[in-house]
């Protein structure tokens, strides 16, 4: 972090982004493509899933907004 000063300029002129320090290293897949379409009903379960889990907490405070506002 010590060198970011002096190389911000030379990457902002080259349009380039230094990912890391050490090139030539990419992720790899931890488990083969999906060979099949995920179904309508997985694809169900886990957009209910992701909702309920930010709007669980977010209705709670809500409902409960007097109590906070108190403390």
């Amino acid at each position: 972090m010590a060198h970011l000063p002096r190389v911000c300029p030379f990457i902002r002129r080259l349009r380039v982004a230094l990912l890391c320090l050490r090139p030539g290293h990419r992720f790899a897949h931890s488990e083969p493509q999906r060979q099949r379409p995920a179904s309508a009903l997985e694809m169900a379960v886990g957009i209910v899933v992701i909702f309920s889990a930010f709007l669980t907490p977010s209705a709670y405070v809500l409902s409960n907004l007097s109590q906070f506002r108190r403390e």
